[in-house]
């Protein structure tokens, strides 16, 4: 803290202020640091303008400038962009020394060729900071986006990118202190916009209750990143690992479960497998059944161009959603049930498929709606 203050007094010496008198105090009212030997009159008074700088999650510093004239506002808000700026630039510093819980999750997920790394070596860095390297683990993953809105842009275009970084630090934080993960959880930010957390059970025989767990986990941490100004979480869970060489797959489930559910679902917030099922099994299906019967599905569809395509193939997922029926489809579309039963006819025509009639044809209809929206970047309406 002392050095921020030092640098304070610099930075009050150096920056050209146009002669405009400014203080930076603390929250108390003390004096950090100022311009000018003329008496001050403190921050309440009407002759002053002020504005507030978090220096961390605990402490507040005061800019004050003497007169609220157009000189000295200007000159105040150089001086809290310039100290915003080296404010960040030191959460940087911080936040790029390595702690032991970043080391870990960077050894676990590691790219390699090697499937399952060397167990050993595993075991031993995870062992050497205190973690029990026997109990089962599976991964949380966590992805920040940032909010965009007319506020954020300003603040950007102003240099004010300090609260970002701020944020996600905080983000962190408030992540390792929740209120289910415990000393043998591993939490650390990974990568440019991922938490991850590698979290630990007692071994149990009910393997279902890791997951009724695991759903439990994320929903909490959600709900404790919900107040969040800059960042909009979204969140996923892998399998249960037995073994730490396993972990990575964990976290490749749970990064799959992002990729497609960021894609289709059109939300934030917690993706579930059971949420992506269809999208799953598009994304594991053999190339032979996309070139041989998606493909050319989409070709036949996209004849009348992609508007038509993607109309009729919402008109057939919600047609197979209201179990077949027609009134029904009509109703969630609000559309006149001739619409539904003509769009019905004519995908069958276009397709050869009849949903209605063969589930199999069914199947495929949701494949063949997934698949265009994996293709197109397109979320689910």
């Amino acid at each position: 803290m002392q050095q921020l203050i030092i640098f304070a007094e610099q930075l009050l010496r150096t920056l050209p202020l146009n002669g405009a008198v400014l203080y930076i105090t603390n929250a108390t009212g003390k004096i950090l640091a100022g311009t000018g030997n003329e008496a001050f009159l403190g921050p309440g008074s009407d002759e002053c303008y002020q504005e507030k700088v978090a220096i961390s999650a605990q402490e507040t510093w005061h800019i004050i400038a003497v007169e609220n004239d157009e000189r000295h506002v200007a000159a105040l808000r150089i001086v809290k962009v310039t100290l915003e700026t080296a404010i960040d630039s030191l959460l940087f510093t911080q936040a790029n020394v390595r702690g032991p819980e970043e080391a870990i999750v960077e050894q676990l997920l590691a790219e390699s060729d090697d499937i399952h790394p060397h167990e050993l070596e595993l075991s031993g860095i995870v062992r050497k900071h205190g973690f029990d390297t026997t109990l089962p683990r599976a991964v949380i993953l966590i992805e920040l986006e940032e909010k965009i809105n007319r506020y954020f842009n300003i603040n950007l275009d102003l240099g004010y990118d300090a609260s970002a970084l701020r944020a996600k630090t905080t983000v962190v934080q408030a992540v390792k202190e929740n209120r289910y993960l415990n000393k043998q959880d591993i939490v650390a930010p990974y990568g440019y916009n991922q938490i991850v957390i590698i979290k630990a059970f007692m071994a149990i025989s009910d393997t279902g209750k890791y997951y009724t767990a695991l759903e439990k986990i994320a929903l909490e941490v959600l709900n404790d990143l919900a107040t969040s100004k800059i960042f909009l979480p979204r969140l996923a869970y892998g399998k249960v690992c037995d073994s730490l060489g396993d972990i990575k797959q964990s976290y490749q489930e749970a990064k799959r479960l992002l990729h497609l559910g960021s894609q289709t679902l059109g939300r934030n917030g917690l993706y579930r497998a059971e949420d992506l099922l269809a999208e799953l099994m598009v994304f594991g299906l053999p190339s032979a059944i996309v070139e041989k019967i998606l493909r050319p599905l989409t070709r036949r569809l996209q004849a009348d161009g992609d508007e038509t395509c993607h109309e009729l193939l919402r008109y057939m997922e919600t047609y197979i959603l209201a179990g077949y029926n027609i009134s029904e489809t009509a109703q969630k579309l609000y559309v006149h049930r001739n619409t539904v039963a003509g769009k019905i006819e004519k995908y069958k025509a276009i397709t050869g498929l009849d949903p209605g009639e063969h589930f199999d044809d069914a199947i495929l209809t949701k494949l063949l709606a997934v698949y265009l929206r994996l293709e197109q970047g397109l979320a689910a309406k």
